[in-house]
Parts: C-alpha cells; structure tokens; sequence
C-alpha cells in the first residue's frame, strides 16, 4: 500500500493514538471514536483484497490499539500520565 493511504503514523507500532488517530489531546470521545471508525473502515482486512490482507490487518491492528489507548476516560487519563 503506498504510503498516502496509511494513517498519519502508522510507521511505528507505538506511535502516539492520538497523532495516529490524528485528533488533537483535547478530542472528546464522539471525535476520537469518529476518527477510529473511518480509520478501520478503511483499513479492515475483510475490506481489502487477498494481495493485501496481511498488511491491511497489520495497520488495524495498530489503529485499534491506538484506540484502545484513549478510548474511556479512565484509560485516556492512565495514557495521558504514563502512555503504553
């Protein structure tokens, strides 16, 4: 996949969520979880074709991790303080 179509960051595994996201630190929950939804649409392995498969499920797992990271306000508090 050419690098145009991966999410802003997705070069490293342990990337910031929110510049992965790319949301600013103030985002509320709505904007990140608007975010993650358009970022897995677009990356989810069922979507792609066979040839990209391994590297689509690759990049939503990052996406998804990264969301899991900020994705409640208890666990947007821990990575705020301490990160992964």
């Amino acid at each position: 996949m050419s690098s145009s179509s991966n999410p802003p960051g997705s070069e490293n595994n342990e990337i910031d969520p929110y510049v992965l996201l790319n949301v600013p630190l103030d985002a509320d929950f709505k904007a990140i979880k608007d975010r993650y939804f358009m970022y897995s649409r677009v990356f989810h392995p069922d979507k792609q074709s066979a040839g990209m498969y391994l590297e689509s499920r690759e990049q939503f797992e990052v996406i998804d991790r990264a969301y899991k990271a900020i994705s409640t306000p208890f666990l947007k508090l821990i990575y705020d303080r301490f990160g992964y």
